[in-house]
């Protein structure tokens, strides 16, 4: 699987640098708005620096170097992590890690959340990271290994379609059979694994997972 790691603009923690430390060898590295200068600083070789470059000293805009700078005007109709993933879509990624796409700015994580349905029926999976969260959209039929669920306490479905989504979801302390969960109700949120696996699978409509520790 050809994957890919962005570091992004929003709140930074530990979680980035453990991931950077350990990048897959031949993932391709993105830094992408202010996460450009978490690369520069750490002084580790990014495969692309992507954005307007408005939120960046000079004197590190000046030492990025510039056959992996690609620069966009501040004034688009794209935000630089979207045109990152674009980026990764075009390189044929399957899976790209970001860290930085939610913060303080509700509106920019939000729709970064979004997005991540969008990016996976184009085919790629991409999976939003911090020190307490992980987020992705789901595929049709999705297994969880227990490694993967023991490192959170609580998960979450939450419908993306209009009309909700029927699912069924088993290993979990509140398994699922066919249910149908409306859109913006709580029915699917704060879930706890419990078995080997957790299994998923989708029967109608699209939806987010996010795997907590708050």
């Amino acid at each position: 699987m050809k994957q890919g790691l962005i570091i992004a603009g929003g709140q930074l923690d530990a979680s980035a640098d453990a991931a950077v430390k350990h990048l897959k060898k031949g993932g391709v590295a993105i830094g992408v708005d202010r996460g450009i200068a978490f690369f520069l600083n750490a002084g580790i070789l990014a495969d692309y620096y992507l954005g307007d470059l408005d939120s960046i000293s000079p004197e590190l805009i000046d030492s990025i170097p510039r056959e992996r700078l690609l620069r966009f005007s501040p004034e688009k109709n794209a935000s630089d992590l979207e045109l990152a993933l674009d980026l990764c879509l075009e390189k044929g990624l399957e899976r790209v890690d970001v860290y930085g796409a939610t913060g303080s700015r509700w509106d920019h994580s939000l729709s970064n959340l979004l997005a991540l349905d969008r990016y996976l029926k184009a085919g790629l999976k991409v999976v939003l990271h911090n020190h307490k969260n992980q987020a992705w959209a789901l595929a049709a039929d999705e297994e969880i290994s227990s490694q993967t669920v023991s490192d959170f306490d609580y998960l979450s479905i939450m419908p993306l379609s209009p009309e909700g989504i029927v699912v069924s979801i088993s290993g979990v302390k509140y398994p699922l059979k066919r249910e149908h969960l409306a859109f913006g109700k709580t029915r699917g949120v704060s879930n706890e694994g419990i078995g080997e696996k957790v299994f998923i699978q989708l029967h109608e409509g699209r939806a987010l997972f996010i795997m907590s520790n708050d």
